[in-house]
């Protein structure tokens, strides 16, 4: 659990967006809700955040309005062929999730941020890639230091 309650940004859907950050506050962290793009909008506005929560299509308007790593929860979804038709639903992998989380805000040695208020597009991107290098790519879910 963080020592210090990190400050998240969850863009999702009202429902999802009060479920999650519901988690996360179990969890230790400080999540804010939004669900409209001007509730986004107005809490990216300041630099307090350390990461946002989101679906695939909105990381990139995310990132656009304040460069920051960015969870894509999609990933930790296990869909199964025909379970719809089964009668069952999706899995959610929570503690993969959390895990991520944790990685993508831990401050480790290593670990490369962009600064508070960079503003800097080009700055942000590179930084970001060299925090895929070194924590694993967002995209996948996957650690890449732990695939050796």
């Amino acid at each position: 659990m963080p020592s210090k309650p990190i400050k998240t940004i969850v863009f999702l859907p009202r429902e999802a967006a009060a479920f999650v950050a519901e988690k996360l506050a179990e969890n230790g962290f400080q999540p804010t809700p939004a669900s409209s793009v001007a509730e986004l909008h107005e809490a990216l506005c300041s630099t307090e955040y350390a990461l946002a929560v989101a679906t695939r299509p909105d990381i990139d308007l995310i990132r656009h309005i304040q460069p920051m790593p960015v969870v894509n929860i999609e990933v930790f979804f296990d869909f199964e062929p025909n379970a719809m038709a089964a009668g069952r639903s999706s899995c959610f992998d929570s503690a993969a999730f959390l895990r991520r989380v944790r990685a993508l805000t831990a401050e480790e040695p290593g670990v490369i941020r962009p600064a508070a208020g960079c503003t800097s597009r080009w700055g942000g991107s590179f930084l970001r890639l060299l925090e895929r290098l070194v924590v694993g790519d967002d995209a996948t879910g996957r650690d890449h230091a732990a695939q050796g």
